[in-house]
C-alpha cells in the first residue's frame, strides 16, 4: 500500500509539473 501511495504521489508530482510547464508556455508564447 505504500508503494502505491508513492507512485500515486509521483504521478500527481508529475501532473502538476506538467501543467505548470505548459501555463510556462502559453504564457511565453501567447501566439
Amino acid at each position: 500500500m505504500s508503494d502505491g501511495t508513492r507512485t500515486r504521489g509521483i504521478l500527481d508530482h508529475n501532473q502538476v509539473l506538467y501543467q505548470l510547464s505548459y501555463t510556462h508556455h502559453e504564457r511565453r508564447f501567447p501566439g
